[in-house]
């Protein structure tokens, strides 16, 4: 009895743990996302980001369902470490993960409570619903750990485009303020131009440096051709680039002519305003 007594003292004068950083969910709007696709000792979405945190940094990161980064690369002073894949990772492969920290500022003397990976399995345990690791995720969390606070966000994965000719951007003729006449004879002579050599060139998305571009005088007005591809744009058959002498086509080099480019160069051009391949170089 003096013995449980004792015990129950010691416990009594025990001083309580600390509490630790609460994490804030967005509690109205919940995602896709199961928990344990988010959060985990093994497989995360956060990883890759916390490899490079610094403390009195400001970072964000875009990242896939294998928190692999999905923009280029800043940070590279760390080994990254290969991790095994979250589970079904292909479903989720064209969901955006947006990932960051900022630093509290001050002197920069403020301790951190928790690190990167400690402060993202808080939100990952207290963000997937009721706290279960096979919950859902809410779309965004925050929490501040005394040095910064750290957020994310999971975006929807943006439509898909279909491969088909859209409907063109037209330009009033006064949009790019005053300028001489263009000769819609020009144009479709200059298109010629533009596409040759576009069947054995692809442009690729995320990559400019496959953009096109082409410059001339129609008398003295200076035109500017270009033909690149749309940021932000996903094409629905998954191709990841395109011969712009016949773009419609899904078999690479398939069509060995310019035909098809500069029909859709000259599209509408007789209506007198611009369309949106091609633009005043003013």
């Amino acid at each position: 009895m003096l013995l449980i007594d004792k015990l129950l003292g010691d416990m009594k004068d025990k001083p309580k743990e600390p509490k630790g950083p609460s994490a804030n969910c967005d509690m109205d709007n919940l995602s896709k996302i199961p928990g344990n696709v988010f959060g985990g000792s093994k497989n995360n979405v956060y990883h890759h980001f916390c490899d490079n945190w610094v403390a009195d940094v400001e970072a964000k990161m875009r990242v896939d369902a294998a928190g692999n980064n999905k923009d280029p690369e800043i940070i590279k002073s760390k080994k990254i470490q290969g991790r095994t894949p979250p589970p079904n990772p292909n479903v989720y492969k064209d969901t955006d993960f947006n990932l960051g920290y900022k630093p509290s500022g001050g002197d920069g003397k403020k301790q951190c409570a928790q690190n990167c990976t400690v402060a993202f399995d808080t939100l990952w345990s207290t963000c997937s619903n009721t706290g279960a690791k096979d919950q859902l995720m809410q779309k965004k969390g925050s929490i501040d750990v005394g040095c910064g606070v750290f957020n994310y966000e999971i975006a929807a994965p943006p439509p898909k485009t279909p491969r088909e000719v859209h409907n063109p951007r037209c330009y009033r003729p006064d949009e790019f303020g005053s300028h001489d006449d263009i000769h819609e004879s020009e144009i479709r002579r200059m298109s010629g131009f533009v596409c040759a050599g576009t069947a054995l060139k692809p442009i690729k998305r995320g990559d400019s440096s496959t953009n096109l571009a082409y410059a001339y005088y129609d008398n003295h007005q200076p035109v500017q051709y270009n033909v690149y591809w749309k940021d932000g744009c996903e094409l629905e058959d998954g191709a990841d680039e395109v011969y712009p002498a016949n773009p419609l086509d899904k078999s690479p080099q398939a069509t060995l002519t310019a035909r098809t480019c500069s029909l859709i160069i000259t599209r509408d051009v007789s209506t007198a305003v611009w369309v949106a391949v091609f633009k005043l170089a003013v």
